[in-house]
């Protein structure tokens, strides 16, 4: 199995289609392996 970690999430600005792609990856993913996701960012942001 392997792992996906994406670290720092919303560091930089994505554009619209960007976040698409990226709500793809994830959502496909979390169906069939584990997805880290980290930011330093609070929650309420």
């Amino acid at each position: 199995m392997t792992w996906i970690c994406i670290d720092e999430l919303d560091y930089v600005p994505l554009a619209e289609t960007a976040c698409e792609l990226m709500f793809q990856v994830i959502a496909d993913r979390a169906e069939k392996a584990a997805v880290i996701v980290t930011t330093n960012l609070p929650f309420s942001e």
